[in-house]
C-alpha cells in the first residue's frame, strides 16, 4: 500500500516549516524580557496613575479661627500610642469638696483652661472657657439608653455608648469633617483608662488615670494630634473625652453602690 509523499512528512513534527533552518534561527532569535528589568517609563500621552492619598492628613476646617492642618508624612507610618509623645497635656480634677465643679489645666504651663459644673438633671454637664468665661458646650445625659447629646459651639454630637467589657463611644468629627473618632476602653480591669482613635486606628489622644488615691484627681488627657492643640479642634477632643470619663465614672460608682446595698 502506498502512501503519497506529501502527507507523510506532514505527519507529526516532520511538517517542512518546523524542520526548516530559518524557523529555528527566528525562534532563537527572540526576546523575553526579564522581569528584574523596570518598566520603561510611560509616553507622553499614556496614562500615568494618580499617587495615592497621604496615609494621614485632615482636609481645611469649618472653623475660620484654627488654622489648616498640615498634611501627614506618608513614608513614615503611624505609630502605636505608647511610642508617641503628647503634644499638649491637661490635667483633670475635682475643684470643689462637694464633686460638683471640674477643674480643667494646661500641664505644662499650669494655667486653668476650662471649668464643668456638674449637675443632677440635665444638662448634667457645662463646659466653660475661662478666658472668655462664656458656655461652650453642654451635655445631656439619657436615664434610659447610654447615650449622650452634646452641643459644641451650637453644634450637636451624638455619643452612644456601647456597653461590654471594653465600653466605646463613636461620632463623627465636627472639626475634622471627613473623619471620626471612637473613644474605647483600653483594659478591661483598668478603671478610667481610655483612648482615642481615628478610623484608621490611629491614637489621637489618651486619658491616663491619676494613679494617687486621691478622689479629687481624675487623671490626665494627652493629645497626640497636633492639629488639635488649640482651639475648636482641641475643645471637641477634650469635651468628648471627659464626657465619656464621666460618663464611665457615674456607671461605676452606680454599680459600686448596687453591688454594697445588695
Amino acid at each position: 500500500m502506498s502512501f503519497d509523499s506529501t502527507e507523510e512528512k506532514t505527519r507529526g513534527f516532520s511538517h517542512p516549516i518546523y524542520s526548516s533552518h530559518k524557523f529555528k534561527l527566528s525562534q532563537q532569535q527572540q526576546h523575553y524580557p526579564s522581569h528584574n528589568v523596570p518598566a520603561p517609563p510611560p509616553y507622553t500621552g499614556q496614562y500615568q496613575p494618580t499617587p495615592p492619598n497621604p496615609q494621614y492628613g485632615y482636609p481645611p476646617q469649618p472653623y475660620a479661627s484654627h488654622p489648616q492642618p498640615m498634611m501627614g508624612n506618608p513614608q513614615y507610618p503611624p505609630q502605636p500610642h505608647h511610642t508617641q509623645s503628647a503634644m499638649r497635656s491637661l490635667k483633670i480634677e475635682f475643684s470643689s469638696w462637694t464633686s460638683r465643679h471640674l477643674a480643667i489645666s494646661d500641664v505644662g504651663q499650669g494655667s486653668l483652661l476650662y471649668t464643668v459644673d456638674l449637675h443632677n438633671r440635665n444638662p448634667q454637664m457645662e463646659f466653660k472657657n475661662v478666658a472668655t468665661n462664656n458656655t461652650i458646650a453642654t451635655v445631656h445625659m439619657r436615664s434610659l439608653k447610654p447615650e449622650m447629646d452634646i452641643k459644641l459651639h451650637g453644634r450637636d454630637i451624638h455619643l452612644r455608648v456601647h456597653r461590654s467589657m471594653k465600653p466605646e463611644t463613636t461620632y463623627h468629627s465636627i472639626a475634622f469633617p471627613t473623619m471620626s473618632f471612637t473613644w474605647k476602653t483600653t483594659s478591661a480591669w483598668k478603671f478610667l483608662s481610655f483612648e482615642c482613635v481615628d478610623q484608621n486606628k490611629v491614637t489621637v489622644a489618651r486619658f491616663t488615670p491619676a494613679s494617687s488615691c486621691s478622689m479629687r484627681k481624675f487623671g490626665q488627657l494627652d493629645i497626640l494630634l497636633p492639629q488639635a492643640t488649640s482651639g475648636a479642634a482641641m475643645d471637641e477632643l477634650m469635651l468628648t473625652g471627659v464626657s465619656f470619663m464621666y460618663y464611665q465614672y457615674l456607671s461605676h460608682t452606680r454599680n459600686t453602690t448596687v453591688a454594697v446595698t445588695a
